[in-house]
C-alpha cells in the first residue's frame, strides 16, 4: 500500500524534470534589448522564438461610426521587435510584429507577423543574434496604424521554445571574421533610387557620399561603428540624399491624416474612381465583376487631401492590406472641417518613361493593392503628381482590356527615367 501512495509523487517528479530539461534560457521582453549566441551543429539547423502578450497603454484611433475623440485603454498586445542574425553566410535584419494590423512589406521579405518566429542558420558554425524592441513610433506609425502605443506598463515577452540542431547561450563567441557590412542607398530629391550597395568595412571608419554626374550631393558623411566582437555595425544602413541639377519638383504626399466616417455606414459598397472626378472610370476588383469595397470590412479611414469635391483616403481593410482611393467628399463626415485638409490641383506633374515591366499600386507600398490589370511596359508615358518615400503618384492611360483610360495608381521610382 505504502508503494502505491509513493507512485504518484515519483511520477510527478519525473514530469517536473522533463519540463525543466527542455526549458531553454534565453528570453527577453520590450524593455531591453536581449543579444545572444547561437551555436549551429549542421547546415540548415534552426530554433524557434515564441511571444508572449504584455500589457500596453494605448491611444484607440478612430472607427467608422464612432466619435472622433481621443481614447485611452490599456490593451494586451505582442510585442514589436528588431532581430539581428549574424553568422557564416548570413547577415539578415527581421521586423517582428505579431501584433501588427497594417503591413508595409511582405511577409517572408524581411517582416514576420505570426506569434512564433523561426530562425534558420545555414551553415555550421557560429552565430550571434539581437533582439531589440522597435521604437514604440515606429511600431505604432507602420505597423499597428488604428492604435498608438504610449507606453509599456507590463512588457510583452519572448523565449526560445525550440532548437532543431543548434544551441542558444550567453556565452561569448567569437566570430569567424570581425568585418561587417554596411547597406548605402543613395536617393535622389524626388525620393528614387540612384544607386544601393554594400561596403565590408574592418574597422570603425568614416564613409562618404559617393558622387554621381547631374546630382548635388545633400549628406554629409557617416561614421560607421563596427563592433569587432559581433560584426555588427551601427548604423548598418546608411541613406544619402542628392539634389538634382534641376528646380523642377512636385508635392509630397502629405502625413498629416484626418479621420472620417461614412455618413451612411450600411451602404453596401463604396467605390473608388481610377482619379478625381465622374469623368473617370471606377475601379473594379481583380476579377472585373466585384463591386468596391465592404464598409463593413473597412477598419479605418483617414483623408490625405482633397481635389475640389473629392478627397483621396487612406483606409484600412479586414485583409490587412493597406488602400489608398479617391472618393466624392460627400459620402463622409470629417473629424475636422474640410477646409483643414490640404488640397491639390494635381496639374503640376513631371514627366517621365518606364523603364522596365511594373506593377502599379494604389499607394505608396508594396503592400498596397497591386493592380496587374494596370501593368506598365517599358517606353510607357507617366506623369508623376505627387511623391512619397521613392514612390510615384502617376497619371496614365490604362489602355487594356479593362478600358479605364486615365487612371492615377502609384509607381516605384526605380522604374521611371525622367524627361
Amino acid at each position: 500500500m505504502k508503494g502505491k501512495v509513493l507512485l504518484f509523487p515519483i511520477m510527478l517528479l519525473l514530469i517536473l524534470m522533463a519540463a525543466v530539461s527542455t526549458a531553454f534560457a534565453v528570453e527577453g521582453n520590450t524593455s531591453s534589448t536581449e543579444v545572444f549566441h547561437v551555436h549551429s551543429n549542421y547546415k540548415n539547423s534552426s530554433l524557434k522564438l515564441e511571444a508572449a502578450k504584455g500589457t500596453a497603454y494605448v491611444e484607440k484611433g478612430f472607427v467608422l461610426s464612432g466619435n472622433p475623440g481621443r481614447k485611452y485603454k490599456e490593451k494586451k498586445i505582442y510585442g514589436f521587435y528588431k532581430i539581428h542574425v549574424l553568422g557564416p553566410g548570413k547577415q539578415e535584419t527581421i521586423e517582428w510584429a505579431p501584433s501588427a494590423s497594417i503591413f508595409l512589406r511582405a511577409v517572408g521579405s524581411g517582416f514576420e507577423s505570426g506569434s512564433s518566429l523561426k530562425l534558420s542558420f545555414p551553415a555550421e558554425g557560429d552565430y550571434t543574434v539581437r533582439v531589440e524592441p522597435m521604437e514604440n513610433s515606429k511600431a505604432s506609425s507602420e505597423y499597428w496604424l488604428s492604435n498608438h502605443l504610449l507606453y509599456w506598463i507590463k512588457p510583452a515577452a519572448w523565449n526560445i521554445v525550440a532548437e532543431n540542431g543548434c544551441s542558444a547561450d550567453y556565452a561569448s563567441v567569437t566570430p569567424a571574421a570581425s568585418s561587417g557590412v554596411v547597406h548605402i542607398l543613395c536617393n535622389n530629391d524626388y525620393g528614387a533610387e540612384i544607386y544601393c550597395f554594400d561596403q565590408e568595412i574592418y574597422t570603425s571608419t568614416t564613409i562618404d557620399p559617393p558622387t554621381f554626374s547631374g546630382y548635388t550631393t545633400l549628406s554629409n558623411s557617416t561614421y560607421v561603428h563596427l563592433d569587432t566582437t559581433t560584426g555588427f555595425c551601427s548604423p548598418s544602413t546608411i541613406y544619402f540624399y542628392y539634389a538634382h541639377n534641376s528646380t523642377f519638383s512636385i508635392p509630397q504626399l502629405p502625413t498629416d491624416k484626418y479621420a472620417v466616417w461614412l455618413r451612411n455606414p450600411n451602404v453596401e459598397r463604396i467605390q473608388p474612381q481610377c482619379g478625381p472626378g465622374r469623368n473617370y472610370s471606377v475601379f473594379a476588383s481583380m476579377n472585373g465583376t466585384q463591386k468596391l469595397y465592404a464598409p463593413q470590412n473597412i477598419t479605418y479611414m483617414k483623408a490625405c487631401f482633397c481635389v475640389d469635391d473629392w478627397v483621396y483616403l487612406q483606409f484600412g481593410y479586414t485583409d490587412k492590406v493597406i488602400r489608398f482611393g479617391f472618393f466624392e467628399k460627400s459620402l463622409f463626415n470629417p473629424s475636422v472641417d474640410w477646409s483643414v485638409i490640404p488640397g491639390y490641383s494635381l496639374t503640376t506633374e513631371r514627366n517621365g518613361r518606364i523603364t522596365r515591366e511594373t506593377t502599379p499600386y494604389n499607394g505608396p507600398a508594396r503592400n498596397c493593392g497591386s493592380y496587374e490589370s494596370c501593368k506598365l511596359y517599358p517606353g510607357n508615358l507617366v506623369h508623376a503628381c505627387m511623391e512619397y518615400n521613392g514612390w510615384y503618384f502617376c497619371r496614365f492611360n490604362n489602355d487594356h482590356d479593362n478600358n479605364y483610360g486615365d487612371v492615377y495608381l502609384w509607381v516605384p521610382g526605380s522604374s521611371i527615367q525622367w524627361e
